[in-house]
């Protein structure tokens, strides 16, 4: 494996669930003895990407500046071709960034990973990949068994995909008290709780965050303490939220926390209550560190949390059974242990970093080999 050069394409580098699942393979894959080149714009997770051993190519987001964008990709692409070209290249999340590979890429093996597309244009978006894909790619891996569904649905050609569920590295340990120690009040009542739970998301309206609000308005009397890492949009509303319902005192907005998985140790249960998921990723992260999971039965998240073994999934939308859930696992420290345990079990066996990166590596390994035969 070692003798693999991947160039590793993004369409952007901020705080999503796309770019911890490539810098994460990135790092797996390096470590395996493989190059790697990242073509990248700049963004929040720069610092992430420069402490690993990649090169580095910058463009300009197509978002901010489509003309420079082409035509800064296009260079970068260009520069990563003229010397030790890559094996193969993987493009994540953005189909654009397939469509406008310089022809001399177009006859390197090219992957994309389908990360998942929200809110009202997401056919649109569906069936655009899926028409570039079609043409251009020639593996898609879908990261879970719901996108995999999808991508049919829309037009991806059957042939070329590759189911290959995400995986995350066994998060580190930090004691989360530090995060609170800014608000006394709060710290005193995360101290004294009977239950500590962690949500970790984006705070847009597809992450479902308002619902954990309102569910923790239902519970008031339970000694809870929550915690939400994640920034967005919606944060004012959300702590505006928390004010007018009365729990403003028991849920704390910790804001963006790099690497905040590695708080969860210090958690008894997390919870995802989105609206849309086409994996979550933080599902995989919260059983690789032990504790239980509440989340929606939605997208990708049933294939990852076994209903009443590793967690419980709940409709939706729907805070009052959210809150049923949370309370049911806030009174029975037992069963919180065993689905711990359980879901510890289930992470190693199918979403730990190894399995995932092991699989990508050998779907590498088939198409150099494969491009090396028709030479």
């Amino acid at each position: 494996m070692g003798g693999l050069h991947v160039g590793l394409l993004l369409p952007y580098l901020e705080k999503g669930g796309t770019e911890e699942h490539a810098l994460a393979l990135a790092g797996y894959v390096a470590g395996t003895g493989a190059r790697v080149s990242i073509v990248a714009p700049q963004g929040a997770r720069d610092a992430d990407l420069k402490a690993l051993p990649v090169r580095r190519l910058e463009f300009v987001r197509f978002d901010r500046s489509f003309p420079k964008g082409w035509a800064t990709y296009r260079k970068a692409l260009r520069t990563l071709l003229e010397k030790e070209a890559p094996d193969v290249l993987h493009v994540h999340g953005g189909h654009e960034l397939l469509a406008a590979l310089p022809g001399p890429a177009r006859r390197v093996p090219a992957v994309f990973t389908n990360h998942g597309y929200h809110g009202p244009n997401r056919a649109v978006s569906y069936r655009t990949a899926a028409w570039i894909c079609n043409r251009f790619a020639d593996r898609c891996i879908a990261v879970s068994e719901h996108e995999e569904a999808m991508m049919r649905r829309y037009g991806f050609d059957h042939r070329k995909l590759r189911l290959i569920y995400n995986g995350v590295p066994e998060p580190a340990h930090r004691d989360p008290c530090g995060l609170v120690a800014e608000s006394p009040a709060f710290a005193e009542k995360f101290a004294g709780a009977a239950m500590r739970i962690a949500a970790v998301a984006r705070l847009e309206a597809a992450k479902g965050i308002e619902f954990l609000v309102r569910a923790m308005s239902r519970l008031k009397e339970e000694r809870l303490a929550c915690v939400v890492f994640g920034d967005g949009s919606l944060r004012g509303p959300l702590e505006s939220l928390a004010r007018s319902l009365g729990v403003a005192g028991s849920v704390h907005f910790a804001g963006y926390v790099p690497h905040a998985s590695a708080y969860l140790r210090g958690f008894d249960l997390l919870v995802a209550p989105s609206l849309e998921e086409p994996f979550g990723l933080v599902c995989a992260e919260a059983m690789a560190c032990g504790i239980p999971v509440v989340a929606s039965r939605v997208g990708g998240i049933p294939e990852i949390v076994n209903d009443g073994e590793t967690g419980l999934l709940v409709p939706p939308g729907d805070d009052e059974l959210l809150a049923a859930a949370i309370v049911r696992l806030s009174r029975d420290p037992q069963l919180r242990r065993s689905m711990g345990r359980a879901g510890m079990k289930r992470y190693l066996e199918l979403f730990s970093i190894e399995r995932m990166g092991d699989a990508v590596m050998r779907l590498y390994e088939e198409l150099a080999a494969s491009r090396a035969r028709r030479s």
